[in-house]
């Protein structure tokens, strides 16, 4: 698998409303499927993307990293961006390391297998069933 440019942007749109996220695709065809996945996904930045055409937000590279794909440098980097420009529209972190993963996945309110936990530890891919 070859490495590619992966682009961590920030949007902001008319209404005040931000979000932080990344990919590998231009910009424009980034947020062109954000519109599209409105029709299926209650997402806020799905949604709020139907609202205004690309040209009416702004939408700019914070950051760039090249890797192959799945490497969590791209998460790392997005999830420093949101902590430093503090979105109002994501929902979820970009990235948690695998021991605060292990923590949440823990956690009593996490879901349950009839089994017990069902836990695959990143390092190693262990399974506890």
């Amino acid at each position: 698998m070859g490495k590619r440019d992966f682009i961590v942007y920030y949007i902001t749109f008319p209404n005040n409303e931000t979000y932080v996220g990344s990919t590998s695709q231009p910009l424009n065809k980034r947020y062109a499927i954000y519109r599209n996945d409105a029709k299926t996904s209650k997402s806020p930045i799905c949604q709020i993307s139907t609202q205004y055409k690309f040209k009416e937000v702004s939408m700019i590279e914070v950051g760039k990293v090249r890797c192959v794909m799945c490497d969590p440098k791209v998460r790392i980097l997005e999830e420093k961006w949101k902590k430093k420009l503090q979105p109002t529209l994501n929902v979820y972190k970009a990235y948690q390391s695998p021991k605060a993963l292990r923590k949440y996945k823990t956690h009593n309110n996490y879901k349950k297998t009839p089994n017990g936990l069902f836990n695959i530890a990143i390092a190693g891919a262990k399974m506890r069933i």
